[in-house]
């Protein structure tokens, strides 16, 4: 069969992911102060829905040092502007609470209008220019801020949370109006452009995700050093992707299909409230190469949890799965290596500065070759990326990654001889 150099090429690619309910719970002994949990009553400002429970204090007594400022309302109220940096705050009059306030020391306060994710900041200079205070800061940790202290987080994500959305051409939310508590993310794609070479070349992606995401997150900080944290993610996703390739494709071709920015979430430790913003981004793509039109599909189901800890002054990851799958047959006529894969991330933001993170990319890859035995075999994956950013959490520990799940797994091969190439 010749191959021309240019081919026109439809490839529809299918495949269909069911990652079900996670266990949200963390082992026990994870936090050795954890206190039972008790309903936390929601953010007037950030309304919350249900399930929400926040642990706000445990058994551990917060210790907050002086020199650590929270910001009432009545001085928040006054904040005109943050800088892009970051680093200026500018606030309309003076009030008691900046007035006590010296270089030095620490700010910190919950979400307001013109700081929307909250901020944790140390102060290095205040200035009266004209009727306004300028206040100039630098970076701060909450091993800065808190002597003592824990905070403990339950969160089921929603689309009635959200805060803001981007999304690219070809992407739509169903059900945004719910209320729901238990409401997933439903994402419609139509003909969402992956990659377009501007000669008629396309690859282009169409399907829906329903995803239903929640997470934990423990903190205890005590003599001034963060002791101990824990993060992980629970997933309910299913996925129906169909690509369709209109030219000869080598390399990555991905798109970040939406990214959902959700109501923050206000914790106290004592009198510091810990700001976090939970964000959800969607991801499609396709890695590889296609010389021949190809079809393949596979569903698979998928139960799992994902996370890291840090204990006695080390990182660990917490993961478990089960999973299963279904597949296809393929169809395809020669040589190909190709991996389909649409990847959920979740995000948690603290005072809006990245800090936990982790994803689940769930993927079906075929690959072929006329010279091989057995000629073609399809597989599918899982791969749980996790981590932390430490930058807004302490000085005591460097950022960690780890893939917590990495699960790969022969589903077919071929089991007829491979079509004749001719030279």
């Amino acid at each position: 069969m010749n191959v021309p150099y240019r081919v026109a090429v439809r490839s529809l690619v299918v495949f269909f992911l069911v990652v079900v309910f996670i266990s949200a719970g963390l082992p026990p002994g994870v936090l050795a102060q954890g206190g039972p949990e008790s309903a936390a009553a929601p953010d007037s400002a950030n309304p919350l829905f249900l399930p929400y429970v926040a642990r706000d204090g445990g058994t551990l007594p917060p210790i907050i040092p002086p020199t650590t400022n929270p910001l009432p309302p009545d001085t928040t109220k006054e904040l005109l502007s943050v800088s892009p940096d970051g680093v200026t705050y500018t606030f309309d009059a003076m009030t008691t609470a900046l007035a006590a306030v010296a270089p030095g020391e620490i700010i910190v306060a919950a979400p307001s209008d013109a700081a929307p994710d909250g901020f944790l900041r140390r102060v290095t200079a205040i200035n009266q220019i004209g009727g306004d205070v300028v206040v100039q800061t630098a970076a701060a940790t909450l091993e800065d801020a808190i002597q003592q202290g824990e905070v403990h987080l339950r969160h089921t994500l929603t689309p009635a949370d959200i805060r803001s959305a981007v999304a690219v051409d070809g992407v739509t939310l169903a059900g945004v109006d719910s209320l729901a508590p238990n409401a997933s993310f439903h994402i419609e794609l139509d003909d969402v452009v992956l990659y377009d070479d501007g000669m008629g070349g396309k690859v282009t992606a169409d399907g829906s995700l329903d995803i239903a995401p929640s997470l934990n997150f423990d903190l205890v900080v005590r003599n001034w050093r963060l002791q101990e944290l824990a993060f992980t993610t629970s997933v309910q996703e299913t996925a129906e992707i169909a690509f369709d390739v209109k030219v000869e494709l080598s390399g990555k071709k991905e798109k970040l299909l939406a990214e959902y920015t959700l109501a923050v979430i206000t914790v106290p430790i004592g009198p510091v409230p810990v700001a976090f913003t939970p964000v959800l981004g969607v991801r499609v793509g396709i890695d590889g190469s296609v010389h021949v039109g190809v079809t393949w599909e596979a569903t698979q189901v998928a139960t799992l949890t994902a996370g890291v800890r840090y204990k006695d002054s080390s990182w660990g990851p917490i993961h478990n799965l089960t999973n299963s799958f279904t597949p296809v047959t393929p169809r395809l006529s020669v040589g190909l290596d190709v991996k389909g894969y649409a990847p959920a991330e979740i995000g948690l933001r603290l005072y809006g500065v990245v800090g936990p993170y982790s994803g689940v990319h769930v993927y079906v890859k075929l690959e072929a070759d006329v010279f091989d035995t057995p000629w073609w075999s399809l597989y599918g994956g899982l791969e749980v990326p996790i981590g932390v950013r430490v930058t807004v959490l302490g000085h005591s520990l460097a950022d960690y990654d780890v893939v917590a799940i990495q699960f790969r797994q022969l589903l077919l091969q071929a089991t007829t001889a491979p079509p004749t190439v001719m030279p």
